[in-house]
């Protein structure tokens, strides 16, 4: 009986086998039977699951990772307007809400090989904050704090391969600086705030600077017992208190946890992938699904056929199920290896690796998390897939047995399908409407006209602090040794539409508008012939316009008519910096110039002699042109390899198009997951609407055989596409009212009615390919025969 038990068993396992293998032969004859709907399929499925992982990688991170174990206990103050040393010392001193409390703020050093580094000011209480083990030397003391101390930092050992590879250094040569002591290092992978990887010590200000607004955030660890509520009471208590003993105005701040901050000068990038997350996960799965449902058509006579001959549904479901896991298969292998190459391809654009991004972030997925991700998404590709197809067969099992099912028209599908497609069209017309505004925000801020002469010019900088220059001796010693390739030169302390904005504090008495911020330019007199900006009105700067001269000023048209709209701004006076005594200066205005559209354009342009404004020589950009740049840029790349003190020759293009980067970088890190989503809705909707179209076969072949004409049967079956995009429509609407992309129009752009044509144009252009995917194959159907529209 052993034997018999044994031998059965084996019979079983070898039938169960043969069944198996006979299920998997017909699933894959199925698949290359219709190669074309298998690879649509496949494609669509590896699309999919491609983009789900780039867009969750990121959002996961930046909305969900956590930086350090004590992060529910930091907490981040940030002022609106900077406040003084005083200030903070004095609340520092009286405050009980943080047991450490430490200084935050990013400043630029420049080396003397010309590269840029970016360095963290911090207390040296910060690494009680974030502790750190050391690998070599000490943390920054209380004697690094110290006025008279030398530069002291503390760098990351991965700064150090980085930038100096192979090589053992304790010192940093800083341009215009000297040279600053390393003393101590830190294994790698500790950033703060950002991906900093140098630290220095906050210093206090001079004496004479001690009135002048320093500070503007700081962090700092709540004590026990203590909420974020409570600190804020508390710290604004303190500070009307000073403001009231002291004097001047009281600050306005904002204090939020350590990890909301963090995230909130990505707040849009973060909506922007939820929304395009959510929409782009809903379409493909209704796409897949579709695309199924259409085939479940083609194959719904075979399988009547099998019913018939009273196979189980069960029986009949093993080879569609078969078929479908293996392009799922497919799909999830293909596009995981997509998701590796978008990785490499736009990883330098992504959100997490932008370096203002929190240090915590990463692109990557855990193992465990790929796992999850994958386990969803095969169980509810094959629950959308498989669920139907059960229905459909169980109900028409019952019906063979003699269980009455009713008649069924599917009114509820019909609508369901209806609704289906019109928030189809809905999501595209956001999406495409959200891509066209970021490329529209890139040209304009990197490509289009600012109103100034753009080619022909090149943008030189001084660097170097040991060949000493003053301000008035750079544009000597340049022009000389360019003067034959060179048609003009010309010396700012910035480049208008660059990244490298110059703001002031102005105050004119007699203006419309009292007081104001202001974009101030300090420019050598032959600047507006060398970027071809008008005198309108008035005098260009000239020498006698020197440092011990009075104080004049040039204006742009579009700030002469904000401040004085009655009257010439020609003898107006000026005042800068009014409310900090050292740094005031006051004079008249001499001319205005034709306006340029500078970035960020809400600021007024205003324009200082150098001579009398402020400006250090390592700030100043020479401005050279030439009717051939070629010669010109050939001298200026042999002058930055001599020890003449100038580097950095790049073309005005170049300059400018470095104020793009940010609006670029959003563009290609939301370009493949948008491009993606918007195909996947046409597809959508394509898919739906031939869905759709399907129902429709016997009232075309009724209508055909009423004698109507094709116009009108067009006309007749369209009414419920029309409400249909209405109702996509008025969505669009909503959700683009809710964006408030028009504040970036109108802030870039100065522009705001420029967001309603590019939602006209997205609308129009959505809506016409949805009443396309209708239209064109509605009319294939009516140039069948009746016969087989009846049949079918």
């Amino acid at each position: 009986m052993r034997c018999d038990g044994f031998t059965g068993y084996f019979h079983s396992r070898r039938k169960i086998k043969g069944v198996t293998m006979l299920t998997l032969k017909q699933g894959w004859q199925y698949v290359t039977r219709h190669r074309a709907h298998s690879l649509y399929l496949v494609v669509l499925i590896a699309l999919l699951f491609s983009s789900i992982l780039l867009l969750l990688a990121q959002y996961w991170s930046s909305r969900f990772t956590q930086p350090v174990d004590n992060f529910d206990r930091l907490l981040h103050a940030q002022f609106y307007q900077p406040i003084t040393w005083d200030h903070y010392q004095y609340y520092k001193q009286h405050q009980q809400s943080f047991s450490v409390v430490s200084l935050v703020g990013l400043f630029s050093f420049r080396l003397q090989d010309n590269r840029s580094i970016e360095v963290s000011r911090v207390e040296p209480d910060f690494f009680k904050i974030f502790p750190s083990r050391l690998k070599e030397g000490r943390l920054l003391s209380s004697d690094d704090t110290e006025l008279q101390s030398p530069l002291r930092f503390v760098v990351s050992e991965s700064f150090l391969h980085r930038q100096f590879p192979n090589e053992k250094i304790s010192r940093l040569d800083l341009e215009n600086v000297g040279s600053a002591e390393i003393v101590g290092i830190l294994p790698e992978g500790f950033y703060f705030p950002v991906k900093s990887e140098i630290w220095l010590a906050v210093k206090p200000p001079h004496e004479s600077f001690r009135q002048m607004a320093t500070v503007s955030e700081f962090i700092g660890t709540l004590d026990s017992g203590v909420s974020l509520e409570m600190a804020e009471q508390e710290l604004q208590r303190l500070l009307k208190i000073y403001t009231e003993q002291a004097g001047g105005i009281e600050p306005s701040l904002k204090l939020e946890t350590f990890v909301d901050n963090s995230r909130s000068r990505f707040g849009f990038d973060i909506k922007m992938l939820g929304i395009i997350f959510i929409v782009i996960t809903i379409s493909g799965i209704i796409s897949i699904a579709n695309i199924i449902g259409l085939d479940l058509l083609k194959r719904d006579r075979e399988w009547r056929i099998r019913h018939l001959l009273g196979i189980a549904p069960t029986t009949i479901l093993k080879t569609p199920l078969i078929s479908f896991l293996l392009l799922l298969s497919g799909g999830l292998l293909l596009g995981y290896l997509l998701y590796q190459v978008f990785s490499n391809l736009f990883s330098p654009y992504a959100m997490v690796n932008s370096p203002a991004a929190p240090f915590w972030w990463t692109l990557s997925l855990t193992p465990s998390q790929l796992a999850m991700i994958l386990l969803v998404f095969v169980v509810s590709l094959t629950m959308v897939a498989f669920l139907p197809t059960w229905l459909l067969l169980l109900r028409r099992s019952l019906i063979r047995s003699g269980v009455r099912a009713g008649r069924n028209r599917g009114v509820k599908a019909y609508f369901f399908r209806w609704a289906l497609l019109g928030l189809q069209a809905a999501a595209a017309i956001v999406l495409l409407q959200l891509m066209v505004m970021l490329c529209v925000l890139f040209y304009h801020e990197a490509l289009a006209d600012r109103g100034f002469k753009r080619s022909q010019l090149m943008v030189t900088n001084f660097a170097n602090s040991n060949y000493p220059l003053d301000k008035q001796t750079v544009a000597a010693q340049l022009h000389t040794r360019i003067a034959d390739v060179s048609s003009g030169l010309a010396i700012s302390n910035a480049i208008p539409g660059s990244i490298e904005q110059k703001f002031a504090m102005m105050e004119a008495p007699d203006a419309a508008s009292a007081s104001a911020g202001i974009e101030l330019f300090q420019v050598t007199p032959e600047y507006f012939s060398v970027m071809d900006i008008r005198l309108l009105e008035g005098r260009n700067f000239n020498e006698q316009d020197r440092k011990e001269s009075n104080g004049v000023f040039l204006v742009d048209e579009a700030a002469a008519v904000k401040f004085w709209p009655d009257e010439s701004a020609i003898g107006q006076t000026i005042i800068l910096y009014p409310d900090i005594p050292f740094m005031r200066q006051q004079g008249i205005v001499v001319g205005v110039v034709s306006a340029i559209r500078s970035n960020p354009h809400k600021f007024s342009i205003f324009y200082q002699p150098l001579a009398q404004g402020k400006a250090g020589v390592e700030e100043l950009r020479v401005i050279s042109g030439a009717d051939d740049t070629r010669p010109l840029q050939t001298r200026l790349a042999a002058l930055a390899n001599t020890d003449e003190g100038f580097a950095n020759a790049q073309t005005i293009e170049a300059v400018l198009a470095k104020s793009g980067d940010m609006t670029l970088n959003r563009i290609l890190n939301f370009l493949p997951a948008c491009l993606l989503i918007v195909f996947m809705l046409l597809v959508s909707i394509r898919n739906t609407t031939l869905r759709i179209l399907e129902d429709y076969r016997k009232p075309l072949a009724i209508y055909q055989v009423a004698g109507w004409q094709p116009p009108a049967i067009i006309h007749r079956l369209s009414l419920p596409l029309y409400i249909s995009l209405a109702g996509a429509l008025l969505v669009a609407l909503a959700i683009s009212l809710q964006l408030d992309t028009r504040v970036w129009f109108d802030w870039l752009l100065n522009q705001s009615s420029l967001e309603y044509y590019v939602l006209a144009g997205s609308c129009f252009t959505v809506l016409l390919l949805a009443w396309l995917s209708f239209l064109l194959p509605c009319r294939r159907l009516l140039q069948e025969k009746v016969s087989v529209l009846l049949r079918s």
